[in-house]
C-alpha cells in the first residue's frame, strides 16, 4: 500500500513539472514572436502609425498671405486735432528658414495700399473744425501705397499640429502717396465764398531737363525704410500643408516724401469794367475764383496695422524621420 502511494506521488509531481515547463515555453515563444514583429517593423511604418505632431519637424517654410490693412493720420482743424482712419488691403510672400528648433530667419516681399475715402476723412475734419463748415470732396482725399522687401528673425513654438511664429524685421522699399482735396463752406454765412483745401506732395525739379510744361521733370524721392513686427498662428494638415492667420504692425519712414496742406482763398470773379460789361456778364455775378493760399505741413500715414490669412508649405527635410 505504501509503495503504491509513493508511486502515485511521484507521477503527480512529474505531471505538474511537465505542465509548468510547457507554460513557460509557450510564454517565451509569445514574447519572442512579439519582439520579432516589433523589431521587424520599419521606422517608416512606426512613424505612419503614430499620431503626427509638428514638433519642429521642418527646417523651411514658405507662405502666401492676403488680408486687410488700416492706418490713421492726425488731421488739424480750426478748433482741435482729430484722427482720420484709412483702410485697404495687404499681401505678402515669405520664406522662413529655421536653423534650430525655435530660431531662424525670414525674408519677404510685401505690399500694402490704404485709402481715406470721403466720409471717414471729412467726419474727422468736421470734428477738428468744430462743426462750423460743410464740405464737398473729391472721391479720395488721400491714399498711400507701401511696397518693400524685408529680412528679419523668427521664433517658433510648436505644439501638436499647431505653431505660433513671431517675427521682427527691417527692410526698404517705395512709399507712394496720392492726394486730393475738398471744398469748405461756412454754415454761419452761406453766401460767403468757400475755401478749397488740398493736400499735395512736395516735389523736386530735375535740373538737367528743360521745363517744357510737362510734369515729367518734377519728382519726389519715394524711398522708404520699414520696421515690422508680427505674430502668426499656423495649423498643419497632411504633414506639410498649413493654413495661417496673422496680425502685425509696420512702421514706415520716407524722408523724401513731404506732405503739404494748402488752403485756397476765393474772391469774386465778377469785375466788370463798365456798365455794358456788367449787363452782358450779369449771369456770372456769383462766380468766384481761388487766388491766394496759405501753406502748412501735414501729417501722412506712417503706421500700418494688418490682419491676414494665408496658406503655406513646410519644405525641406523632416527632422523626425
Amino acid at each position: 500500500m505504501n509503495a503504491h502511494f509513493r508511486l502515485l506521488l511521484v507521477l503527480s509531481a512529474l505531471c505538474l513539472a511537465s505542465a509548468a515547463y510547457a507554460g513557460e515555453g509557450k510564454s517565451f515563444e509569445g514574447k519572442f514572436s512579439e519582439g520579432k514583429s516589433s523589431e521587424g517593423k520599419s521606422s517608416e511604418e512606426k512613424d505612419t502609425d503614430a499620431p503626427f505632431e509638428l514638433a519642429y519637424s521642418y527646417g523651411h517654410a514658405i507662405d502666401l498671405q492676403g488680408g486687410l490693412a488700416t492706418s490713421a493720420i492726425l488731421v488739424g482743424g480750426d478748433s482741435r486735432k482729430a484722427f482720420a482712419s484709412l483702410a485697404g488691403s495687404c499681401g505678402q510672400l515669405r520664406y522662413s528658414c529655421f536653423l534650430s528648433p525655435h530660431w531662424g530667419f525670414c525674408v519677404s516681399l510685401a505690399s500694402q495700399a490704404i485709402f481715406s475715402g470721403t466720409t471717414s476723412f471729412l467726419r474727422a475734419r468736421n470734428y477738428a473744425d468744430g462743426g462750423l463748415y460743410r464740405y464737398s470732396s473729391d472721391y479720395n482725399v488721400m491714399s498711400a501705397a507701401l511696397s518693400y522687401a524685408m529680412a528679419g528673425s523668427v521664433y517658433r513654438y510648436d505644439f501638436g499640429m499647431c505653431s505660433v511664429r513671431a517675427r521682427l524685421g527691417i527692410g526698404a522699399g517705395s512709399y507712394a502717396l496720392s492726394t486730393g482735396g475738398f471744398g469748405r463752406y461756412s454754415r454761419a454765412v452761406p453766401s460767403a465764398y468757400p475755401e478749397y483745401i488740398s493736400y499735395s506732395v512736395e516735389t523736386k525739379k530735375e535740373d538737367f531737363l528743360i521745363d517744357s510744361g510737362s510734369n515729367a521733370i518734377y519728382y519726389s524721392d519715394n524711398t522708404a525704410f520699414v520696421a515690422a513686427l508680427s505674430c502668426q498662428f499656423c495649423y498643419t494638415f497632411r504633414r506639410c500643408f498649413y493654413i495661417s492667420a496673422e496680425i502685425g504692425i509696420n512702421a514706415a519712414c520716407a524722408p523724401g516724401v513731404v506732405l503739404k496742406q494748402r488752403t485756397y482763398q476765393a474772391e469774386s470773379a465778377y469785375n466788370p469794367e463798365n456798365w455794358a460789361d456788367a449787363v452782358i456778364d450779369y449771369e456770372n455775378r456769383d462766380a468766384y475764383k481761388f487766388t491766394t493760399y496759405k501753406e502748412a505741413s501735414a501729417r501722412m500715414p506712417w503706421a500700418f496695422f494688418n490682419a491676414s490669412v494665408g496658406i503655406g508649405w513646410n519644405i525641406g527635410f523632416n527632422r523626425r524621420k
